[in-house]
């Protein structure tokens, strides 16, 4: 016969595994719930009308060198237009690291690649340039990393990008 001790040890076990269950439940919902809300939170970020704004005004800069560049764009000359260009290159950066560190999936960020390949391509010779006179060649890598993987995932799914084509207004009849 089963002894009253027994089942009170097994109720007491049971009742630490469904407790415990339960708790591994919560934090999955909590970390669900969490991601979603931090997406949302990154990609309302360039929906704002400041980020659009300053998205387009950089992409309409121009610069014959690097020299040059510095004179218009730089930040001893001008640190208003550095403000605008170091927010939206870590903006893509943070998203790069995201996505390398796993946090984000790439299909999820799909919808921004556009942009990101497009001003990636329109300053990749300045930061690299950068990283020769200032940085290291880490700056900015995550950046190029997530670009990498968005023409990856784009030629993946049967859109190739041409952001050559964009950059110089000159798209390609399909």
């Amino acid at each position: 016969m089963i002894e009253i001790s027994l089942i009170r040890d097994l109720v007491a076990i049971f009742g630490v595994i469904a407790g415990f269950s339960y708790y591994v439940l919560i934090v999955r919902n909590q970390n669900r719930i969490s991601k979603i809300q931090w997406r949302t939170q990154l990609f309302n970020m360039f929906a704002t009308t400041e980020f659009q704004k300053e998205y387009i005004e950089l992409l309409n800069w121009d610069w014959t060198d690097y020299n040059d560049f510095e004179k218009k764009y730089g930040s001893e000359n001008n640190p208003n237009a550095y403000a605008k260009r170091i927010h939206i290159w870590t903006s893509f950066h943070t998203i790069g690291t995201y996505v390398k560190e796993g946090l984000l999936d790439i299909s999820k960020v799909y919808t921004v690649s556009q942009m990101a390949i497009v001003q990636w391509f329109k300053w990749k010779d300045i930061i690299e340039e950068q990283r020769k006179r200032y940085y290291n060649e880490l700056f900015l890598r995550d950046w190029e990393y997530l670009v990498d993987e968005m023409i990856k995932y784009s030629e993946k799914i049967g859109h190739p990008f041409l952001p050559h084509a964009i950059l110089s207004r000159d798209i390609p009849d399909k």
